[in-house]
């Protein structure tokens, strides 16, 4: 989780890991991902990575939440295993239109 946090980090994007409490060790964090707009709280689950989307005030689109963030770079789209490499993890964020590109003026 940590080096997604760098692969993004390192692209322009804010991120804050959050501990959630749950007994389990796969579920125990998220990262949350500043976007135009709103926030995106990135987790494994299952063995895949998932995602919800949340607006500006921090509130979840119940239509948004527990997706799967799916590589888009061929096809058909595959969900993105949980130990894929953070390089992975960050494309398929930006090729899936889950996250904004970063302005860079």
């Amino acid at each position: 989780m940590n080096n997604v946090a760098l692969q993004l980090t390192n692209r322009g994007y804010r991120t804050q890991l959050i501990d959630t409490g749950a007994p389990d060790a796969n579920e125990k964090f998220k990262l949350r991902i500043t976007s135009q707009g709103g926030f995106v709280d990135l987790y494994s689950r299952n063995r895949i990575w998932m995602f919800d989307k949340l607006d500006a005030q921090g509130k979840v689109d119940p239509a948004r939440k527990n997706e799967i963030l799916e590589n888009r770079r061929g096809f058909p789209f595959q969900p993105v295993p949980a130990n894929a490499a953070p390089i992975e993890i960050a494309d398929a964020l930006l090729y899936g239109f889950v996250i904004s590109p970063v302005s860079k003026t």
